[in-house]
């Protein structure tokens, strides 16, 4: 979408905050998205930030007393948190296994923790996997004793009450 700079004002007066616009074949949702406004030849250009949010990931490093499988744990700390972006956050150095944690993005369910190798800081698309987990497998564990430290994360969250109500008493979900 392009619009002329002068216009910029009644656009954002009128906005919707859950507008979605039509951009370069996609769309952007102004209620879930970051964007950028980029200015180029009297014309501005809105389009998805291409900055990572890392406010919405926690990385944790997993001791081999709790699991040799993984390396890091992923907690996806807001509803907002992706694949795409998460897979961003490692440095170049980093080589090894992660297992992603998504239950505030997609709640708790079978699909609620990916595993994945990443080599040189780079995830290798062909090996994400759901894995299943048991109530008490070690990871599972170890991630809800992290996620119950995070109350505000937790009570943004997807989860139901009752869900919210058995983490924060330690009890594993």
């Amino acid at each position: 979408m392009q619009i002329k700079i002068k216009d910029i004002p009644k656009l954002i007066e009128g906005m919707n905050p859950k507008a979605v616009l039509q951009v370069g074949g996609g769309h952007i949702d102004y209620s879930t998205t970051d964007v950028e406004l980029v200015e180029s030849n009297g014309f501005v250009m809105v389009q998805e930030s291409s900055r990572v949010r890392a406010d919405r990931y926690d990385i944790i490093d997993v001791p081999d007393t709790v699991t040799p499988l993984y390396d890091k744990l992923v907690l996806y700390k807001s509803y907002l948190g992706n694949l795409s972006e998460a897979i961003r956050l490692f440095d170049k150095s980093f080589s090894g296994v992660i297992v992603i944690d998504t239950m505030f993005h997609s709640g708790n369910n079978s699909n609620r923790f990916l595993d994945a190798k990443v080599k040189d800081g780079k995830v290798d698309h062909h090996s994400v996997k759901i894995v299943n987990t048991e109530r008490h497998t070690p990871i599972r564990v170890f991630s809800n004793k992290h996620i119950q430290q995070d109350t505000d994360s937790m009570e943004r969250s997807v989860l139901t009450t009752e869900q919210k109500q058995l983490l924060a008493k330690g009890v594993s979900i």
